[in-house]
């Protein structure tokens, strides 16, 4: 369907907010910060933490492509901050490849286990690939899975890798020996 201009215009920012909040959605879910609708779907009071909501049984860092800010939004009763140190709380899409590997391997270092196990999502992009691969001869402590949705016609892949809070320190160490730069 074609939109007259002024339209168009007007509602570009508005669909592109709500895909970026249905991102933020599905984050959330994966996260444990919200329980998951399919389809993933606004509510009232998105913004604020479920009162009587049972703590993940995870923690969670995240390095979202793009969106940062209404991540924030979404996580600000979770620790937002500690949540988006995967990424240094800044988008991915603007960022080197080299700034992303630096904050994913530094906020997994300084990571201070809880007693929880651990989630690491990547939100797939051509770059993610190359950092992920940095992880594989980490495999045998830790499980891989993705997750995906659709939205207004396009596809969103999040990569997530899972570490049982028993392998967290093992993890870490390994995590530290690897190369500084991006092979």
């Amino acid at each position: 369907m074609d939109l007259p201009e002024e339209k168009a215009r007007f509602l570009t920012p508005r669909i592109l907010l709500l895909g970026v909040s249905f991102v933020s959605l599905v984050i959330c879910a994966v996260s444990g910060a919200a329980q998951p609708s399919n389809p993933p779907r606004l509510e009232r009071d998105e913004f604020n933490r479920a009162e009587g909501a049972p703590d993940a049984t995870y923690d969670t860092l995240i390095s979202p492509r793009d969106a940062t800010t209404v991540v924030h939004l979404f996580l600000h009763d979770y620790d937002d901050t500690r949540v988006l140190s995967f990424c240094g709380g800044t988008p991915v899409i603007i960022m080197t490849q080299q700034d992303v590997w630096s904050h994913n391997k530094r906020a997994i270092v300084d990571y201070v286990p809880q007693r929880k196990d651990l989630k690491l999502i990547w939100e797939s992009d051509p770059k993610t690939k190359r950092r992920i691969a940095m992880f594989r001869p980490l495999s045998e402590l830790a499980t891989a899975d993705s997750i995906s949705f659709s939205f207004g016609g396009r596809v969103r892949i999040f990569y997530v890798m899972n570490i049982p809070k028993r392998n967290i320190q093992q993890f870490q160490e390994r995590v530290r020996a690897l190369p500084a730069t991006l092979l």
